[in-house]
């Protein structure tokens, strides 16, 4: 039931889509230059409470009360204004609020200093809880591109040689263990929310623990033994039954966390420095075997673009070469690929239509939010055959 609250369910006007060049299953065309469906305010049949009234790239949304929404009558708020703000100025939407042109913003790190030395944080400060989205990490494990696929722009800084050498690298599934179990997510994400909310905004699981849980009592094969979970588990727990039975050091479900209730949230149960150089010297010994050292002397080099114009992704981009590097000992080394502006950066990977286009060995700029209330909202971003969105960022399709 859920399903039905989502995008692809609301109304729509065939004739009026058709006659904005509108088409259906595979004759469907973005690109085609009759296409003209919602790509401006005036081709859009609106069936909600706003229609747009003003748009304009990369400065200003302006929704404004539609008038023939059925419930019209109760819109208390007649306009919304979305501006636009590329993050290079880490203070700038603390400041536009205090000042009174926004009505509210999330908080950097620099601005929950700022908001403290005015002696305004106690006052108007607050914490939401986290919702379902998910934002993640990816390793690129098929690269291809070296620099950006709309202007060759954040071109690697990498040899022909280093250039193989990490494709091989990454190939590996212990490598990529090693990585991922080195990085201090925390102090990753204290560099953009704070060092106070550093855990509260951080999740486990792609999907969380708690999105779903058993109706039924349920009987699973974790590898050839059959654990029955009672109604009432979270998803999240079964989660951790399938790692620890793998043997892998993760910890994505808590039970005790949030009075009793169990969560996957809220805390790190990646960063592991001792396993990470176990699966380290696992993967040295591997890619040995097939003619690639990896040493301090001898390192892998992996690409992380970030927008270098935004001092809080800027910091970001430095705990997480920091955190690899030391954990790892050198031997891998995280090359921070200058990406000037917001755009660049997006292009490196977000923009990108396919995972050949993706120029980098690690990316963070991605993230997904359930469409129905379904685990395989979140899992089928990882299907085959262009159709999962995700695939495409970890270099697939």
């Amino acid at each position: 039931m859920t399903m039905l609250s989502y995008s692809v369910f609301a109304p729509l006007c065939r004739t009026y889509y058709e006659s904005k060049g509108g088409k259906f299953g595979s004759e469907f065309d973005n690109a085609a230059a009759s296409y003209t469906y919602g790509k401006t305010p005036d081709d859009i049949a609106y069936c909600g409470p706003y229609v747009i009234s003003n748009a304009t790239a990369n400065n200003t949304i302006v929704f404004s009360a539609n008038p023939l929404y059925w419930n019209a009558d109760n819109i208390t708020i007649k306009t919304l204004t979305w501006l636009f703000n590329d993050g290079e100025d880490a203070l700038k939407a603390y400041n536009d609020t205090m000042s009174g042109v926004l009505d509210g913003a999330g908080l950097t790190a620099s601005a929950v200093e700022a908001a403290k030395s005015a002696g305004v944080f106690e006052e108007l400060a607050y914490v939401v809880s986290t919702d379902a989205t998910a934002f993640s990490a990816f390793l690129n494990v098929n690269r291809i591109a070296t620099s950006n696929f709309n202007d060759q722009s954040c071109a690697t800084p990498k040899t022909e040689e280093d250039i193989a050498r990490s494709r091989v690298a990454l190939y590996n599934q212990n490598f990529r263990l090693a990585v991922l179990l080195s990085l201090d997510r925390a102090t990753y994400n204290a560099q953009t929310v704070g060092e106070e909310l550093k855990y509260t905004s951080m999740i486990n699981t792609y999907t969380p623990g708690t999105f779903v849980y058993l109706e039924n009592d349920y009987t699973a094969d974790i590898n050839g033994t059959e654990v029955t979970f009672p109604a009432g588990t979270y998803y999240g727990a079964i989660v951790q039954a399938q790692l620890d039975a793998d043997g892998v050091p993760i910890k994505v479900w808590d039970p005790e966390a949030d009075g009793g209730i169990g969560s996957s949230a809220a805390f790190d149960g990646w960063y592991n420095p001792e396993a990470a150089v176990a699966y380290l010297e696992t993967a040295v010994a591997e890619l040995a075997e097939q003619g690639v050292e990896v040493s301090a002397e001898n390192p892998i080099y992996l690409d992380l673009p970030y927008f270098s114009g935004s001092e809080s992704y800027g910091n970001r981009a430095n705990a997480l070469k920091q955190s690899v590097e030391s954990v790892l000992g050198g031997a891998v080394v995280i090359n921070l690929v200058d990406c000037v502006s917001s755009d660049a950066w997006y292009y490196a990977g977000y923009y990108a239509n396919y995972g050949y286009e993706g120029n980098y060995d690690i990316y963070d700029v991605s993230g997904w939010s359930p469409d129905y209330g379904d685990p395989q909202s979140y899992l089928d971003t990882m299907l085959p055959d262009y159709a999962g969105y995700m695939a495409k960022v970890i270099g697939v399709f």
